[in-house]
């Protein structure tokens, strides 16, 4: 498995870092392109907006959103509910406790 997943990482990374498949030589020779040699359609235009979706008029609408996250907090309490019967032959009254819970909502 270790194997597995050691040759796939190898190779995303072989494909990821060179997609087109370019040799070093042509990779320098881009690397090194003067822009202003290329025809005026690939020539980069920074701060025009003459392109359609600049140009466009519409108002971005702006949704806000927000979430109310709580916790729930458990309470026990101890609560004397009556008394039994106990010690030596059932001569003595000791208590009888239950415990209740109650449950509170805490927004954060």
């Amino acid at each position: 498995m270790k194997t597995f997943i050691a040759l796939f990482f190898l190779i995303s990374v072989a494909i990821c870092e060179n997609p087109f498949g370019f040799t070093d030589e042509q990779l320098k020779v881009l690397a090194d392109l003067d822009l202003k040699k290329l025809p005026s359609s690939f020539q980069n235009k920074a701060g025009e907006n003459s392109h359609w979706c600049c140009t466009n008029e519409q108002p971005v609408q702006l949704v806000q959103r927000t979430k109310v996250v709580s916790d729930i907090h458990t309470v026990a309490t101890k609560i004397k509910t009556g008394y039994t019967s106990c010690g030596f032959q059932g001569w003595s009254m000791c208590s009888v406790y239950s415990t209740r819970y109650k449950y509170s909502k805490v927004l954060s």
